[in-house]
């Protein structure tokens, strides 16, 4: 099970707010989030959670994909 990186800040009103990021852009994921896997001889090379436009480029450059779903309602509360 892949890990995902959350990240926890704080709004002017003092009220802790997660993201959760993009492994390849470090950007938010904002709605559904994908796997992108990558794999040689049987071992796994890559093994990453991305955002649609990585989503998209991955698939452009031919690596296997998978939808996750919709990420925003799995974030814990801070």
């Amino acid at each position: 099970m892949h890990a995902f990186r959350i990240v926890t800040y704080w709004l002017a009103s003092d009220l802790p707010v997660n993201e959760i990021l993009c492994d390849h852009c470090e950007g938010p994921l904002t709605s559904n989030a994908y796997r992108v896997l990558s794999e040689e001889d049987g071992v796994r090379l890559l093994d990453m959670v991305v955002c649609h436009s990585c989503y998209l480029e991955a698939r452009r450059i031919g690596l296997k994909t998978a939808e996750l779903g919709s990420i925003v309602q799995q974030l814990p509360r801070a």
